[in-house]
Formats: C-alpha cells, sequence, structure tokens
C-alpha cells in the first residue's frame, strides 16, 4: 500500500526548505516540508492509509506543533515538518532524495496516438483513442465530452467551417477518486482543394537538392529536385512564380519554376563570385541579390532574363552571408547585406548598385531580416548571441543580448505584421522571440529538431518554419502558442538562409472593367498556375464563355490558351457530355501592374484585342469570414461545365458557366449571394445583349433578367451542393473544389 524509505536515504536529502511535491496526485493534496537537524537514529519511517508519519526507532515517537521526530537519549534524530496533513487512498511514497511526498498509488496515465492519416479535414468526423494504464474508472475528453464522457474512445466532428491549421486535444484518465493524468496531442486540418504558398527546402550537401513544402497541407512532396552541390541560400520571387537557390558548391545560382518544381535557369556567378550564400529578390521583383562570401562582393541578377547583371564589390575580408532587400517609408528600395567577417551590414542602393552606407554590428553578423514597413533591419549575431537592430532612416544601429538561452544565433525572420522577430539558435537549439515593440525577448521556443538553422513565416503569420540541419527535418511552430505542432521530414542537412515560404497567391477572384459592365472574368489562382473563365458574348449578342485552364505565372503575367466549349446539357435536365467539343479560338495574356489592376490581350478567331482589368469589389466589412469558398468548383463526373465563387466578406458572387437547350454556350450569375451558417442564397440572373470581346464595347441592347434562384450548401470547406430554380424548373448539383 506504500513505499517505506530508510531514515540514511531520507537524510542525504539535507536542510531542503519549501520544496512543493512532485506529486502525481491531484493538485489539492500538494503539500511543502521541511526537513532539520538530521540524524540518523530513525531506521525507517511508514505512512498510514490516514497521512500518520511514524518514525521507527529505539526511542518512543512524540509529537509537539505539527513537528514529528524521535527522540534518542533526549536528542532530536530527524524532524518532518508538513503544511498540513495529505490524505491518500493507499498511502504515501516519501522520497527525500528527490524532495517528493506523493500518494502511493501509480495513477491512470494516457497516451494518444496519430489519428489516421494524421489530417483531417473540415466535416470530417475523426475516431480518437486513448490507450491508457492502470485501470482508470473515468475519462474526460476536452474536445467532445459530451459525447463519450466515460469510454477510451471519441468521436470528433470537425466543424465544416473550421480553418486550416493545427488543433489540440486532450484526455483526462482518472480513478474512483478522481485524481489522474491529462494526454494531449495535435489534430492537422487541413481543406481539399486548397493549394498554399510554398517552401523551398535546400540541403543534402554535394548532391544537391530541395524539397517542397505545401504550407496549405504541410507535406513534402516526394520527389526532390537537384540543384546545384552545397544549396545554402533561398529567396522566392514575391510573385511566387519562382524561387531562387544558392548553391556554394557550384558557385551558382538555380531557378526553380514553382508550377512545375524544375529547374528552369541555372546562373553562373563565377568566376567573379564564389560561395554563394545569401539571397533576396527586390520587392518590385525585378533583381535578384547574392552574397558571395569567399570574393567579398555581392551579384546582382536580372529576375527577369535571369542572367547577371553586375557585381557590386564589398570590403576585403567582409564575408558576407545574409540578405535582406525592403522598400522604405518613402518608397525608396534598399539592399541590406549582412558582413559576418567585417561585423557591418552594407546598405546597397540598388538605383545604381553600389554601397550606399555602411552600418555596424556586434560578432558575427549573420541572417538578416527587414521588418514589412521597411523602418527597420535585424541582424543575427551568431558569435555575440545578440540581435542587431538598424533604422533605415538613420542607419544608426543598437545591439540586445538574446539571453543566455541563445547559442549562435543564425536564421531570423520578421513575422508578417512586424510585432515579432524570430532568431533560430543553432547551437542551443532554440528560437528567440524578439519583440520589436520594446526590443525584448518575450519567449524562447524549445523542443525543435537538431541544429536548427534558418526560419521564415507563413503570408498569415501563423505558422513559422524552421529548418533542422542536424536532423533532416522542418519544425513547424505555432506562433499563438508558440509551441512546436508538427515536424516535416526533408531531404538531409536543410539549411534554407533567407525567406523560403513563398507569398500568398495574390490574383484570384472576379475582375472586370468598370466602364464595360456586363462582363467579366474569374481567375482562380492555385500556387503560381491561373485558370481563368471569361463570361462574355458573341457577334450576335449572345452570352458565351471561353476557358484558360492552363496559364502559369511567369513573372507578374501569364499566358495560355483560349477553348471555346459547346454542346453540354441544360442544368435543368440529366448531365450528358457525349456531344461535347472542346476548341481552342486562340491565345490569351493576363499582365498584372499589381495586385487589383492589369490588362487582358487576346486573338480570338484571328482577331486580336486588349481590356484593361481590375479587381471587382462588391462587398466590404472588417470581419474575415471562418472559411472562405473562393475558388473554382465543379462535379468530377460531369467534365465540361463549372461555378466560380468569388468570397468577399458575407457575400458571394458566384459566376456560372453552363450550357442552354440548344447545347451553346451560357452563363449565369448570382451577384449578391448573402452567406448564412456555411451557405449562401441570391437570386439569379441571366445576361444577354452585350458586345463581344474583339469589338468595341456597347451595352446599349444589354438585357439583364433574373430567371430564379440558386443556394450553396456546404457540407465542409471542400463539398457542397448547388441547388437551383431556373424559369420555374429545378435542379441540384453536387459540387467539390476543382484542382488544377
Amino acid at each position: 500500500m506504500f513505499k517505506i524509505l530508510s531514515a540514511e536515504k531520507a537524510k542525504m536529502a539535507g536542510l531542503l526548505l519549501g520544496i512543493l511535491c512532485a506529486a502525481t496526485a491531484a493538485a489539492a493534496n500538494a503539500i511543502t516540508f521541511t526537513y532539520s537537524e538530521k540524524y540518523s537514529s530513525c531506521d525507517t519511517l511508514t505512512v498510514s492509509p490516514a497521512g500518520v508519519i511514524t518514525c521507527n526507532c529505539a526511542s518512543p515517537f512524540t509529537s509537539s506543533g505539527g513537528a514529528f521526530f524521535c527522540n534518542t537519549g533526549g536528542a532530536t534524530a530527524f524532524r518532518f515538518n508538513f503544511s498540513r496533513p495529505l490524505s491518500c487512498a493507499a498511502g504515501l511514497d516519501i522520497n527525500a532524495a528527490t524532495g517528493s511526498v506523493d500518494c502511493a498509488t501509480t495513477l491512470p496515465s494516457c497516451t494518444l496516438g496519430a489519428v489516421p492519416p494524421g489530417t483531417a479535414a473540415p466535416g470530417d468526423v475523426v475516431a480518437l483513442t486513448a490507450t491508457c494504464s492502470n485501470t482508470p474508472t473515468g475519462y474526460q475528453w476536452t474536445s467532445a465530452p459530451e459525447l463519450v464522457p466515460a469510454s477510451s474512445t471519441a468521436q470528433l466532428t470537425i466543424p465544416a467551417t473550421t480553418p486550416a491549421g493545427y488543433y489540440s486535444y486532450s484526455v483526462m484518465a482518472s480513478n474512483a477518486a478522481g485524481a489522474g493524468n491529462s494526454a494531449s496531442a495535435i489534430l492537422k486540418v487541413a481543406i481539399p482543394g486548397e493549394y498554399g504558398p510554398l517552401a523551398y527546402i535546400p540541403g543534402n550537401g554535394n548532391s544537391g537538392k530541395v524539397s517542397v513544402i505545401d504550407t496549405a497541407t504541410n507535406t513534402a512532396s516526394s520527389n526532390l529536385l537537384g540543384v546545384g552541390a552545397i544549396p545554402v541560400g533561398v529567396a522566392v520571387h514575391p510573385s511566387g512564380i519562382k524561387a531562387y537557390v544558392t548553391n556554394q558548391g557550384h558557385n551558382t545560382v538555380s531557378v526553380i519554376d514553382a508550377a512545375t518544381n524544375a529547374v528552369i535557369a541555372t546562373v553562373d556567378v563565377a568566376p567573379v563570385g564564389q560561395s554563394p550564400a545569401g539571397v533576396a529578390v527586390t520587392p518590385d521583383g525585378s533583381k535578384a541579390y547574392v552574397a558571395n562570401y569567399t570574393t567579398d562582393n555581392v551579384s546582382v541578377i536580372d529576375a527577369g532574363s535571369d542572367t547577371v547583371l553586375r557585381t557590386v564589390p564589398l570590403p576585403a575580408g567582409s564575408k558576407p552571408t545574409g540578405v535582406a532587400t525592403t522598400k522604405k517609408p518613402d518608397g525608396t528600395r534598399q539592399v541590406f547585406v549582412a558582413n559576418s567577417g567585417a561585423n557591418t551590414v552594407s546598405v546597397i542602393d540598388p538605383a545604381t548598385d553600389t554601397v550606399a552606407y555602411t552600418a555596424y554590428t556586434d560578432a558575427g553578423p549573420h541572417g538578416v531580416a527587414a521588418k514589412p514597413d521597411g523602418t527597420k533591419i535585424y541582424v543575427a549575431n551568431s558569435t555575440s548571441n545578440s540581435i542587431t537592430v538598424i533604422d533605415t532612416s538613420t542607419y544608426q544601429s543598437a545591439g540586445y543580448s538574446l539571453g543566455a538561452s541563445a547559442v549562435k544565433p543564425q536564421g531570423i525572420a520578421v513575422k508578417p505584421d512586424g510585432t515579432e522577430v524570430y532568431v533560430v539558435n543553432n547551437g542551443s537549439g532554440t528560437v528567440s522571440v524578439f519583440n520589436t515593440a520594446d526590443n525584448t525577448i518575450s519567449a524562447t521556443i524549445s523542443g525543435l529538431g537538431a541544429l536548427p538553422y534558418s526560419v521564415a513565416f507563413n503570408p498569415a503569420g501563423s505558422l513559422a518554419y524552421v529548418t533542422n540541419s542536424g536532423s533532416s527535418n522542418v519544425s513547424i511552430i505555432d506562433t499563438a502558442t508558440r509551441s512546436v505542432v508538427d515536424t516535416i521530414s526533408v531531404g538531409a542537412t536543410p539549411y534554407a538562409l533567407g525567406q523560403f515560404v513563398g507569398p500568398a497567391s495574390p490574383y484570384r477572384g472576379l475582375w472586370w472593367n468598370p466602364s464595360e459592365d456586363g462582363w467579366g472574368m474569374s481567375i482562380t489562382q492555385h500556387g503560381s498556375m491561373i485558370f481563368v473563365a471569361a463570361y462574355t458574348y458573341d457577334q450576335t449578342g449572345q452570352p458565351t464563355w471561353y476557358v484558360m485552364s492552363s496559364c502559369p505565372v511567369g513573372g507578374t503575367s501569364c499566358t495560355g490558351d483560349l477553348y471555346e466549349v459547346t454542346g453540354g446539357t441544360l442544368p435543368t435536365v440529366a448531365w450528358n457530355g457525349s456531344g461535347l467539343k472542346v476548341n481552342k479560338v486562340g491565345t490569351g495574356t493576363l499582365t498584372f501592374t499589381n495586385a487589383d489592376s492589369g490588362d487582358f490581350t487576346f486573338t480570338i478567331n484571328g482577331t486580336a484585342g486588349s481590356k484593361t482589368i481590375s479587381r471587382q469589389v462588391f462587398r466590404a466589412d472588417t470581419t474575415t469570414p471562418a472559411v472562405n469558398y473562393t475558388d473554382l468548383w465543379w462535379n468530377a463526373g460531369e467534365s465540361g461545365w463549372g461555378v466560380a465563387l468569388t468570397q468577399q466578406f458575407g457575400t458571394i458572387f458566384a459566376t456560372w458557366y453552363s450550357y442552354d437547350a440548344a447545347g451553346n454556350a451560357t452563363w449565369y450569375v448570382a451577384s449578391d449571394c448573402a452567406v448564412a451558417g456555411s451557405g449562401c442564397t441570391g437570386d439569379l440572373y441571366h445576361v444577354a445583349g452585350g458586345s463581344s470581346l474583339t469589338s468595341v464595347w456597347n451595352s446599349a441592347s444589354k438585357v439583364v433578367t433574373k430567371v430564379g434562384t440558386i443556394t450553396f450548401a456546404f457540407s465542409d470547406a471542400g463539398n457542397g451542393t448547388m441547388s437551383y430554380n431556373i424559369n420555374g424548373e429545378t435542379g441540384s448539383k453536387i459540387i467539390t473544389r476543382q484542382p488544377f
């Protein structure tokens, strides 16, 4: 029922004062105790179920004022002073060597296995199983206590509105007295059909490989991309269309196409530049700057042609490593290069590609990162275990210690909202969280892999990715809880110095020309691939539509073939695609001047044309929806029609490309589908009488007719039902997000 320890073991604790017991019992049973006057007269100590302690020795046991001791010849031998009695069902364990007084009974405990296959989707019902020891009599699940409050298994229904991310769940296993232990685990939720920015992780030493992680699902591709020897630095183009990887062993820079995950160019910086390390692309996407460690210079690459423009010399012995670019509040752009050998940062003016200023750091500057608003630069100093903050208006610098838990800081990144800086400490295996408001360390994150090297944030700032060069994996940190929630295996010895996570897809949504109200296009972007559906008219003014189903983004534009499809089925009858005809009618090019405006140039049936387009804004609000249904949706068993949904806050604008009774292409719009719960309902319109894309726009004959209503009901973020009434005829379609 209880454990007996000899007084000889007990006295070894010495004068331990005010130690809180490390009990496995419930917190209410915890006590404090002190020792004094250690002698060996007590041979053993025994404890009754009621918590009465007996000193077994030659002399009688005496008590005075809560002090328990044995007297031998009038001398106090060993005394315990307890703060209060400890009630345990099966007695106590006294372990003075560790300073603990615990209930003797080993309490129930559980472990939680991974949820097969480790990832769930909104709307899924997930089976949770706990493997428990010591015969629990009760269970309490934090995620679903109302379902199975007294079972080692539970079913967790993930709400359909659950955003992608990481979520914890736990179980408490208890004995009859209500005491026990809890165990927790992480559940990853991913949305089917959703594609995230890509993260590029170089490694594998001389063999030169790059792993690619899709940040929507946080899974790594099974195929490693071959680049040059000893890849180290990475920078993703601001458009997300490609990434630059420096290869120290070959003195080259590999250019990776994000659409195909293939190397599309190799830029040779030798013999002028050798041992390229850090790399960064300017905010406008025009140039890439590469720090050449051995030759003390910086190669400037034209990001359009992917060729070396020039080389910027640095002072001898600079040994440049990290690079960052930024746009200052006054609109000017600058490049910052950390010089590990000179304890400086060189400031390059990209207008002239010359060194304009030199700022000073603590010893061993390595990684460098810019605050998003362009006001500050942050440098990780690997030798002095500190961070340097540089003001971009005055170039004055200040150093701040990262504390004893930081050893050999190398990688560094600024959270997208500018509030925090994450610094990776390679020597101590931690991440220091630096608060930009008061320049203090607000947290230290542990639990990473071996020899962490670099860090980057996803565009939302909700997750940070840390490469672990010693354990060949990437740790994912939840920035809200500052804890590691996932680990992804990648190629050996990953480094990734720089911003190795791409930007969010910038162009998806509904686009139009405001002066030509009556036609438009939905642009759906998955990674660096765009799918365009243009809703317009033929030469007789009848509605028609064209699709550009494969438009790979290159820089700030994409070009693809245009197709016209006929021979489909009226929505209100059973689908029959046997007569479907897909005809290539020309080509189209989208060129974006920024995230909200651009041009669409095209050739349709031999006639060229061009339209200015801008992002259509139809709803303003301040509350972000729990699930955004913006995407291209279809029924995989009825290839030939689809519906593009653009959601802005609480309104969905649906554009549905379909067919009339004769099999001709036609389209419908629901421009104001008000979101309620997990769906929306709105009026459905048919538009005719507009001008063709190859003609001058004339809306004089345009006719907008309400033909019925449409309702979207989503069972989760990737699946739903589209029900409709068109001219009194009803119909329904199962729809899912369309992958491409």
